[in-house]
């Protein structure tokens, strides 16, 4: 589904992009046991903290803090005092996303065509995000991405309108030329609208209509790459 473009088509806007940029957790895989486990990884975080004799009041004050719209790693950050790095690490170090994630030969072949430059800019862990992509089927990443972007080297979390303007400065390309595809509407779609980026906002919902383009999930968005001569 087309936001905010009505003049033209998606697959005419695509013809034009030199670069995309993914982000990686629930947009190029989607499985909600991930997502289940992911949580429960943050709780447990806080148990073995030395909380431990709280289980109960911990789940409670996390679910009442989740409630508010706060993060699973702010919760974490703001009830140890830890950084949002160290707490992301941590989790993910006690749950290992990609034993979930399946091979997606659709997705590896379109980024193998070379007709764009693909980044990725995620805010998990290096460690993750690379046996992900591997489990995805992309062997070597480093030779379908030109960079990897993850909490070591993002020089902040997402949403981070910085990282996506030097992408497109190392791209030497102009932002119309630019798509990002993520989930979020705040981590990556707003950000990237922001500073003149296309979006395509995958699984997203029909009362979120700041992206560009709105696309069910990501087959949707492999269909119409694949129309693209």
């Amino acid at each position: 589904m087309i936001r905010n473009q009505r003049h033209r088509t998606f697959e005419e806007y695509l013809k034009n992009i030199e670069v995309v940029i993914w982000d990686v957790d629930e947009t190029m895989y989607y499985d909600e046991k991930v997502i289940v486990k992911t949580r429960q990884a943050y709780v447990e975080m806080l148990e073995k903290r030395g909380f431990g004799n709280l289980t109960k009041k911990i789940k409670d004050d996390f679910d009442a803090l989740e409630s508010t719209g706060k993060k699973w790693y702010q919760i974490l950050v703001e009830k140890l005092g830890v950084s949002e790095v160290e707490v992301i690490g941590l989790a993910e170090a006690g749950f290992d996303k990609s034993k979930l994630v399946k091979k997606n030969p659709r997705l590896v072949k379109m980024l193998s065509s070379g007709k764009r430059k693909n980044f990725v800019v995620s805010n998990s862990s290096r460690r993750s995000v690379f046996a992900i992509l591997k489990k995805l089927g992309f062997v070597k990443p480093e030779s379908f991405f030109e960079e990897v972007f993850s909490i070591e080297n993002m020089g902040g979390l997402k949403p981070n309108e910085r990282v996506l303007l030097g992408i497109t400065e190392r791209a030497n390309v102009g932002p119309e030329k630019v798509l990002m595809v993520g989930d979020s509407l705040i981590d990556d779609i707003i950000p990237a609208k922001n500073i003149g980026l296309l979006t395509s906002h995958v699984r997203c919902k029909r009362s979120e209509g700041e992206a560009d383009f709105c696309v069910k999930d990501l087959d949707e968005l492999l269909d119409i790459f694949e129309t693209i001569r």
